[in-house]
């Protein structure tokens, strides 16, 4: 791990042990009874290099778990639209979603959690490397890989291409973003990803940070639940997650200071 990394890790584990305390405390008062809760997570944040799927999550967890030790968390990881449908069927208790907001159509309660900030990265020496940042049309001459149509990111970047008046050139098109970021390794084509991603792989030496303009691009992060009344261990991870919303977002913003230039947004 970098020194950068390792600084930044270390701050994860001071301010979640103070959660951990006030879980336990909570914990105590409350006396959960055993019980699961299926936890959905969008795939953004799934998988060994995303965001809250690997850094932050299992930091959550791991003090939500000690706090309550009867409530199992089963997480179901997919795309937007089913995650929304599983709990609109009530297969889900709780979801984490990026970048949507409350919509009157899903019936649905949406809590914002922490924003996520994404940049575009690619293979070392990219002509996109310099500053300052290069107009967004500059993508239309680059190979890109990206997830389907359906996914918000998608839809997001389409609209920046439309009213920038160029088309994407699409090299790999892959849900799985482990499969995006061994692509841009490889140097098959530019990917974008959480500055929790970019950080360790841009200051490892392994990619670099692209500059154009209308990056990072930032989304929130939302905890999506039925309006009725969840059960006691939904309602306890709720609960959790919010209480630990100001320190996801300090973290969120940090991992973007790693990456910090005078023109990088941060």
């Amino acid at each position: 791990m970098t020194e950068a990394g390792e600084i930044l890790f270390q701050s994860y584990l001071e301010i979640f042990g103070s959660l951990d305390k006030a879980d336990k405390a909570l914990a105590a008062v409350r006396g959960l009874e055993r019980g699961v809760v299926n936890l959905g997570m969008v795939l953004t944040f799934g998988g060994k290099t995303l965001t809250i799927g690997d850094q932050i999550l299992p930091l959550i967890y791991d003090n939500f778990r000690q706090a309550q030790p009867g409530i199992e968390v089963r997480v179901h990881v997919d795309e937007d639209q089913h995650l929304l449908d599983g709990l609109s069927r009530r297969e889900l208790d709780l979801a984490l979603l990026l970048g949507l907001g409350a919509d009157e159509q899903t019936g649905l309660v949406f809590e914002a959690l922490t924003p996520i900030y994404l940049v575009l990265v690619g293979p070392l020496g990219h002509r996109l490397a310099g500053v300052p940042p290069a107009h967004f049309a500059e993508l239309a001459h680059e190979r890109l890989i990206l997830g389907n149509h359906s996914t918000y990111l998608r839809k997001v970047l389409d609209r920046m291409a439309s009213e920038a008046g160029i088309s994407l050139s699409v090299a790999l098109e892959v849900s799985n973003f482990d499969a995006r970021l061994e692509g841009a390794l490889r140097g098959v084509g530019i990917t974008i990803v959480s500055t929790l991603a970019a950080a360790s792989e841009i200051t490892s030496g392994k990619l670099s940070l692209l500059h154009v303009q209308g990056f990072p691009i930032r989304m929130e992060c939302f905890v999506v639940h039925q309006p009725t009344q969840l059960t006691p261990g939904a309602q306890a991870l709720k609960d959790h997650l919010l209480r630990s919303r100001g320190v996801l977002q300090e973290i969120s913003v940090a991992s973007g200071t790693v990456l910090t230039t005078p023109d990088s947004g941060f």
